[in-house]
């Protein structure tokens, strides 16, 4: 699942190593619960998503 994070230049330094900030897991329970309210998602989907640990992929790419 993909978020857009309100505020991404406060947040910068914890994607850039790997760690989540401390209200990203509030900000992705509350998409999850709007996905699962619109039958987006079923419940089961929702259940095992909400036990997901939240990975930070990315960053800036090295020198080629």
């Amino acid at each position: 699942m993909v978020a857009i994070i309100p505020a991404p230049i406060k947040y910068q330094g914890s994607f850039a190593h790997g760690t989540p900030g401390p209200g990203l897991r509030s900000l992705i329970d509350d998409l999850l619960a709007k996905l699962r309210s619109v039958d987006a998602i079923g419940e089961e989907e929702y259940r095992r998503a909400l036990g997901e640990p939240i990975v930070i992929a990315g960053g800036r790419p090295g020198p080629k």
